[in-house]
């Protein structure tokens, strides 16, 4: 009750203060909705891990996976702040949809020269590039957002601007709790960066990395020795794209290495070894009539390279109809496969769906 209440009271604060300030203030939004129909499932579906498609077989029925409510407000040429709250049927509480603070920041432009400081709740540098070229946020996250190898949301600082006068090489990079949009609790931090680079208008190469701090863990050997391990977690990626006004074309992959996060037993007692993860993301739309987009993805994710049968591949086809400026009719189908194990053979999963967009 009182989350709800500090939402409202902060959504009639933001609209005050837009009556007031209408010049210096911008209100916008956006929606995903669908019909879905889970036409396929594995009667294992439930048991297996590290899916990207969720629900059972035939289950079918309206939903909407998010809605967004944005305030950005300009105090003068150098400060401005955003403000956004975000709905969605994944957070509803029984029958009511819970509404949460997805953005929170304030931005100092121009801190020196062609560069910005941003303070508060904001997406770190992980995917954001690769999120503008896939363009279709609206059917399904990017790969390293999907695998949960990085959140779109955490608090901090960050630092982000050119490098030359040219534009030619731009950096970003954050300092933040690694807590995603809750509260921190714990001294551990995650620090962010990427390396983009322009070499010309419609062309984009990305190079990411982050280092997350964890707590070390202990355990006693057979000699009732305590050793301590480290198990902290290192992400690099790399992104390159192209597009223009008519495609977009991008490949994406990660590489994920958890400091001693793959534990093997054997008779002779316990041992850990680096857990490292890897994924591959191509996609690409293309405008093959007027207002009407072809587009596809597909996704290979492996979440420890030193087991078998438990790769994964993910793909998206769709064809996107523009309605009407900012509003999209995308019928689409979402089809993931399962490395067979070695005794069973999983069928995969596939769903269809009728989605709407729109933005305000």
């Amino acid at each position: 009750m009182l989350n709800k209440l500090v939402v409202f009271l902060a959504i009639l604060a933001i609209a005050n203060l837009f009556a007031q300030n209408v010049d210096k203030g911008k209100i916008s939004g956006e929606a995903f909705i669908d019909y879905f129909y889970n036409i396929s499932r594995d009667s294992l579906h439930s048991a297996l891990a590290n899916t990207g498609l969720k629900g059972v077989r035939d289950l079918n029925g309206f939903e909407f996976r998010r809605i967004t409510f944005t305030y950005d407000y300009e105090f003068s040429d150098k400060f401005q702040t955003r403000v956004r709250f975000e709905g969605n049927q994944a957070s509803t509480t029984g029958s009511t949809t819970n509404v949460f603070i997805k953005d929170l920041s304030l931005k100092w432009k121009n801190i020196f020269d062609g560069n910005d400081l941003i303070f508060g709740i904001q997406p770190p540098p992980s995917f954001e590039v690769s999120e503008s070229y896939w363009q279709f946020r609206s059917l399904e996250k990017t790969i390293m957002d999907l695998r949960n190898v990085a959140a779109s949301r955490d608090m901090g600082i960050a630092l982000k601007g050119k490098l030359d006068n040219d534009a030619l090489f731009n950096y970003w990079i954050m300092f933040a709790n690694n807590s995603n949009l809750g509260a921190e609790t714990d001294k551990y931090k995650r620090a962010y960066a990427h390396l983009n680079l322009a070499p010309a208008k419609n062309i984009n190469i990305t190079i990411y990395g982050d280092y997350k701090f964890r707590s070390k863990f202990s355990v006693q050997n057979s000699n009732n020795q305590t050793i301590t391990f480290n198990n902290d977690v290192i992400t690099t990626a790399v992104f390159m794209g192209i597009k223009d006004v008519d495609y977009s074309f991008g490949a994406e992959g990660f590489y994920q290495v958890t400091k001693n996060g793959y534990k093997l037993t054997s008779a002779t007692g316990s041992s850990y070894n680096n857990l490292n993860g890897f994924g591959l993301s191509l996609f690409g739309n293309y405008q093959i009539f007027e207002k009407i987009n072809l587009l596809g993805r597909f996704d290979y994710f492996d979440p420890n390279s030193k087991t078998d049968y438990d790769s994964r591949n993910f793909v998206v086809l769709g064809l996107s109809f523009l309605a009407e400026k900012n509003i999209r009719v995308i019928p689409n189908i979402l089809l993931e496969t399962y490395e067979k194990s070695s005794t069973y053979s999983f069928d995969p999963s596939l769903t269809g769906r009728i989605t709407i967009y729109f933005a305000y």
